[in-house]
Formats: C-alpha cells, structure tokens, sequence
C-alpha cells in the first residue's frame, strides 16, 4: 500500500469498508498527530490528549462511516474534550434528597471531604462584605427568593441580585469552582 499521505481519507475508508484494515491503520497513523495537536491547543496534557485521540478512533472503527471520516473525527474529538473538560471542573453531585446518609457518593471520604468544603466556604463566606454576606445567607441558607430577601433587608431586588452576584464571583475567585457549584445549588449551606 502506499504512504498513508498519498491516499485520500475517503479512498482509505472505501479500501476499509472492503476488509483491508491496513486502509484503518494508514488513516490513524495519517491523522493521529493532528488530532493530539487539536486536544492540545484545547488545553488537553499530552497524555490525555493521547488518550483522547486512541478514543477518536475506536469511536470511528465501531461507527463505520460513511464519508469525510476526519469531519467526523474532528467532531468525536471536539465532544470528548468537552466532557473531559466537564469531568474535571464539575464532577456529578447528586441532589441533597437522594444522597445516601453517608455523603453525596457513599463511603466516610465523601463525608469527610463535604465537612471540610462546607468549614472552607463557611470561612470565605464571612469575609464577605457585610450586604453581599447577609443576601447569600438569606438566600442560600435561609432559602428564601429574591423578592424576600429585598423585603427583609429594605432593599431592590436588582440590589440582591447584584450582592449575590458579588458573592458568588468572590467565593468563586477563593474556592475550588466544584465547590462554588454546590453552594450555588444549595447542596452545601
């Protein structure tokens, strides 16, 4: 067979799709380097971005596609960054009602961790300015709207918004981002 770069990719998945699986390989070898290069400038570490190549293409082995197989490479790729992006910043948080007794996953850690973030954001949210501070435990510990909260402080509710906007953009520049999540959501009071 010829170098993997004088065939065409549409070429090499027709001599794929007719069992010679050199046609796969020569395509992967062709479009590998591209593809780790991509997940880099993306912000992927070599490794995962790797990682995430090899996963690009066993996706298009299982799919077998019909044409333009690096669009569709390109598209696989663009969606496992993001959800590698996603898997890092934001892990899955169950809601407070079905979470088991022992933490939000299970097990003594996750409870022991979820002590800890809550006297980590207790700490920064007293270090709030003083109108922000009293807005975000009203409206996250106190569950209470917006309209509320403007009712029991004497202020507008553009005013609440804007000092729970100032506290969650302060929690957010001192905590773990995950962290300001689950506040936000009111998994952590």
């Amino acid at each position: 067979m010829a170098n993997a770069y004088d065939i065409e990719d549409n070429n090499l998945l027709a001599l794929w799709t007719e069992g010679n699986t050199n046609a796969f390989t020569r395509f992967v070898e062709k479009h590998f380097r591209s593809l780790v290069y991509t997940a880099q400038r993306k912000g992927c570490s070599l490794e995962i971005a790797e990682e995430l190549a090899q996963d690009v293409f066993i996706v298009l082995y299982n799919s077998r596609v019909e044409n333009n197989p690096l669009a569709f490479c390109t598209s696989v790729l663009r969606n496992k960054i993001i959800d590698e992006y996603r898997r890092r910043k934001l892990p899955v948080v169950k809601p407070a009602n079905d979470a088991p007794a022992t933490g939000l996953a299970g097990g003594a850690g996750h409870l022991v961790e979820l002590k800890e973030l809550e006297q980590q954001l207790a700490g920064y949210v007293d270090h709030l300015p003083e109108q922000a501070r009293k807005v975000f435990l009203l409206r996250r510990a106190g569950n209470l709207t917006n309209q509320q909260v403007a009712e029991k402080l004497g202020i507008s509710v553009k005013m609440v918004e804007a000092h729970m906007s100032k506290a969650i953009r302060v929690l957010r520049e001192n905590l773990n981002y995950n962290l300001v999540i689950a506040a936000t959501v009111g998994l952590i009071t």
